[in-house]
C-alpha cells in the first residue's frame, strides 16, 4: 500500500505534466505559423505582357495610395495625388489613362490633407480626412459631410480615435450602408499588450451616424512581441468576409460580418520567414527602420472577382550589411525580393512565385477580365522613363 508520500509524489509528476502540456499547447497556439493548406488538382499559369500607359505631367506612374474599383462593366485602378489633390483613374480594361476628379482644397466644401477614399461609382466617391467624412462625384462636388468632431464620433468618448492609413483603406458597404476605419484606442499605452488586446476596426453606419467596433484583435504574436512598423494589420474586404495580413507575420485571419466568427489560415512563404523578428521596445528611430528593411513584410490580401481567386505579394527578408545611415538603409529597402502567392477561394494556396527583381512595386496595382496588372514602375528598372505608368499583365490561365 501507497503511503502519503508516495501519493504527493505521485500527484506532484502528474500535476508537473499537465502544466507542462498546458504550457506547451499554450505555446504552440501563441507562436503557431500555420503551413498553407494545399489546393489539390489545380494549377494557375501566366502569360506576361509589357502594358504601358501613356500619362501627362501632372499624374504620376505609381501611387502609395490606391485602389481597384469595378463599375461601369470597367476595370479602374484609382490613385490618390496628394500634390494635385486629385484621384487619378487609369482603365485597366482599355489600357488608358481616364481622367483626373479634382479635390478643391479650400473654400466652404474644400477637403484637403485627404487620408483615404473608396470609389463605389461614379456619382459616390468617398473622402476621409481626418475628423470628416465627405461623398464627392465624380466633378469634385461635394454632395454630403458628415463632421465626425460635431457628431462626437471622432473621441468616440474619449476612448479611442478613428482614420484610414497605408495599410487600411477605407472601405464602403453597399449592403450594410457604412464605412470601415482603422480604430485607435487611446484609453492604454500605444504598443502595449493592453493596446493590441483591443479591436483595430470600426463601423460607421451612414443610416444612424453610430460607431461600434468590430471584435477583429490582433494577433496572438502581434501582442506577445513589439515590432515597431510591423505590427500594422492590412485589411482587405469581400462582401460580408474581412480579411486581415499582419505585416510581420505570415498568418491570414478573416472575420465573418453575418456570424461574427474569426478563422486563421496558413500563410507561410517557401520564400521567406513566416515571422518579424521581435524588436526591443526601446530602440531607436535607426534600428526601427533598420528592423522595417530587414524585416518579411506581408501585405493586404487581394480577391479576383473574375476568377474567384485570391493574391498576396509580400517582401522577403534581407540581411542589412551597410551602415546605419539612412541612405544605405533605404537602398537596402530597394534590394528586397518580392513574391506573389495565389489562393484558392478556400484560401488553400495553388501557387508562389518570385517576381523578377528591380522590376516590380508592391502598390499600385490592379485586375481586370484580362489578368492581374502589376506595378512595374521600379525605382531600379531600367525601362522607367516617367512617361508611361508601366505594368505587366499577367494573363492567367486557372485550372481547377
Amino acid at each position: 500500500m501507497k503511503n502519503h508520500t508516495d501519493l504527493y509524489r505521485e500527484y506532484a509528476i502528474i500535476a508537473l505534466f499537465i502544466v507542462t502540456l498546458i504550457s506547451s499547447c499554450t505555446n504552440n497556439q501563441t507562436y503557431e505559423n500555420l503551413e498553407p493548406r494545399q489546393a489539390k488538382n489545380e494549377n494557375i499559369e501566366f502569360e506576361i505582357e509589357d502594358v504601358s500607359i501613356a500619362i501627362d505631367t501632372i499624374t504620376y506612374p505609381s501611387y502609395y495610395k490606391f485602389q481597384n474599383a469595378l463599375f461601369n462593366d470597367s476595370s479602374y485602378l484609382v490613385g490618390f495625388s496628394g500634390r494635385m489633390n486629385s484621384l487619378d483613374f487609369f482603365n485597366l480594361s482599355s489600357k488608358e489613362f481616364s481622367t483626373h476628379v479634382k479635390i478643391d482644397r479650400k473654400g466652404p466644401n474644400g477637403i484637403d490633407h485627404i487620408n483615404g477614399f473608396y470609389v463605389h461609382n461614379w456619382d459616390s466617391i468617398f473622402i476621409f480626412s481626418f475628423n470628416r467624412l465627405a461623398l464627392i462625384d465624380s466633378a469634385g462636388t461635394v454632395r454630403s459631410n458628415y463632421d465626425l468632431f460635431e457628431l462626437g464620433i471622432q473621441d468616440f468618448e474619449g476612448d479611442a480615435s478613428i482614420g484610414v492609413d497605408l495599410g487600411f483603406d477605407l472601405h464602403y458597404s453597399k449592403q450594410r450602408n457604412s464605412v470601415f476605419v482603422k480604430y485607435v484606442p487611446k484609453d492604454v499605452p500605444f504598443g502595449s499588450k493592453e493596446f493590441y488586446s483591443k479591436p483595430f476596426m470600426a463601423e460607421l453606419s451612414l443610416d444612424s451616424l453610430h460607431l461600434k467596433t468590430i471584435p477583429f484583435e490582433y494577433s496572438i504574436y502581434i501582442r506577445d512581441n513589439y515590432l515597431a512598423s510591423m505590427d500594422m494589420p492590412h485589411v482587405s474586404f469581400d462582401g460580408s468576409m474581412i480579411f486581415c495580413c499582419f505585416k510581420g507575420e505570415s498568418n491570414i485571419y478573416s472575420f465573418d460580418l453575418e456570424n461574427g466568427r474569426t478563422k486563421e489560415y496558413g500563410g507561410r512563404s517557401s520564400f521567406s520567414k513566416p515571422f518579424a523578428a521581435p524588436l526591443d521596445r526601446n530602440a531607436s528611430r535607426e534600428e526601427k527602420s533598420k528592423h522595417r528593411v530587414e524585416s518579411v513584410s506581408y501585405l493586404n490580401l487581394r480577391y479576383d472577382p473574375y476568377r474567384d481567386l485570391y493574391y498576396r505579394l509580400h517582401f522577403g527578408d534581407i540581411k542589412h550589411n551597410a551602415s546605419d545611415s539612412m541612405e544605405d538603409i533605404n537602398a537596402t529597402y530597394l534590394e528586397k525580393g518580392l513574391y506573389m502567392m495565389i489562393f484558392n477561394s478556400k484560401l488553400e494556396l495553388i501557387k508562389e512565385v518570385a517576381l523578377e527583381k528591380y522590376t516590380y512595386l508592391p502598390e499600385f496595382y490592379g485586375l481586370s477580365e484580362e489578368g492581374i496588372y502589376l506595378n512595374a514602375n521600379h525605382d531600379m528598372n531600367l525601362d522607367y522613363d516617367g512617361k508611361y505608368a508601366k505594368f505587366k499583365l499577367f494573363r492567367v490561365t486557372y485550372d481547377k
